[in-house]
């Protein structure tokens, strides 16, 4: 059963930021290839079932690199520089432009089956610089309070 929430969604917030097992299906279902990988993804509310990974498993067709370069739009490929099988598994949704071109979206990680998504830099900077204005706004409140 393919997750249909999408992750992009605000009111889903708190899904992006959380981790994800389903150590039911990790039980007869265990992460030892691709496939077993991206099936697995595609079952987390970070899987985009408008993605080139649903329509191929749809069409009944393996979601391998071959069969995903003929199409364009957003999908899902191991990373295999970055994982470290079988416990680590690193998964990058990017959107293809066409066949040799693609936009890295997002990375996910997938340690012993819990799935979190990695933060980016834009990510980090903003929650530091909240953290930085909340911090001087206590500072200037304290020194108004002198005064």
């Amino acid at each position: 059963m393919i997750n249909t929430e999408d992750p992009t969604d605000p009111k889903n917030a708190a899904v992006q930021d959380g981790v994800y097992i389903d150590t039911a299906y990790l039980t007869y279902h265990p992460l030892v290839d691709h496939p077993s990988v991206l099936t697995y993804f595609a079952t987390t509310p970070f899987f985009n079932p408008v993605s080139s990974n649903n329509l191929l498993h749809i069409q009944n067709l393996p979601p391998v690199l071959e069969h995903l370069r003929s199409l364009t739009g957003r999908e899902y490929v191991v990373d295999d520089a970055l994982s470290k099988p079988p416990h680590l598994w690193v998964v990058r949704e990017q959107l293809r432009k066409n066949r040799d071109t693609v936009e890295m979206l997002h990375m996910f990680f997938i340690l012993n089956g819990s799935v979190m998504r990695c933060t980016n830099l834009k990510e980090v900077l903003v929650t530091r610089c909240q953290k930085i204005a909340h911090s001087l706004r206590k500072v200037q409140e304290h020194f108004s309070e002198l005064l």
